[in-house]
């Protein structure tokens, strides 16, 4: 077999299209084209032309996980289900995997831990939390690691417990209000005995300023 013509590809002049015996056989980037030292003429055999387009597959799949993790911080199976929307082998996908984590372009141990400050901040609850990350594909014992680090559960109820409560006594918290403040607790991710941990408190706190 033989290179018999390697073109700039027109919409995108960064890439190159590489022609077998006269018929197209991959398109990769320019750089690794270079990389490789391709040229017309050349002759190449089927094992080596095999090597290449796996060269060039997982150059791309590297590229277009680096474009998708520009817009935002992604855990590892984010980038994996991303990459196999564009019908990518589940090898070239690993081999990509592998070295973005290399990289540190994927870090699901740094990713964990900035989701839960994040979401913490915004008054959610480790239950929620918990659940999403999970979701997200982290691993149980990084969550776990992640939401260990800095457990201040009763402050963050407290803090949205004095947004909340209408109520000028405990006598005045009925349980209609009750109710609806453990369901929006609830909602934000936060445990029952969590919550009732923290309306105890809440009331204490409040007798002993009083």
């Amino acid at each position: 077999m033989r290179i018999t013509a390697i073109e700039e590809q027109k919409k995108n002049k960064d890439r190159r299209s590489v022609f077998i015996d006269g018929e197209f056989a991959f398109g990769m980037t320019a750089a690794d084209c270079y990389l490789l030292g391709l040229k017309e003429g050349d002759e190449i055999s089927s094992s080596e032309l095999k090597k290449i387009k796996q060269t060039a597959l997982a150059a791309d799949a590297k590229n277009l996980a680096v474009k998708y993790l520009g817009y935002a911080m992604r855990t590892k199976r984010e980038v994996e289900l991303k990459l196999r929307s564009y019908d990518i082998g589940e090898d070239i996908i690993e081999a990509a995997i592998e070295q973005l984590v290399s990289l540190r372009y994927i870090d699901d141990v740094d990713y964990a831990e900035k989701y839960v400050a994040s979401k913490r901040k915004s008054g959610y609850g480790d239950m929620r939390i918990k659940h999403e990350l999970y979701r997200k594909g982290i691993d149980s014992d990084i969550i776990t690691q992640s939401l260990e680090e800095c457990d201040d559960t009763q402050e963050k109820i407290l803090s949205l417990l004095e947004r909340r409560i209408k109520s000028e006594t405990l006598t005045e918290f009925n349980k209609k209000e009750k109710q609806k403040i453990y369901n929006f607790l609830n909602s934000r991710g936060f445990s029952y005995e969590d919550t009732k941990s923290a309306i105890k408190a809440y009331w204490d706190n409040d007798n002993n300023e009083t």
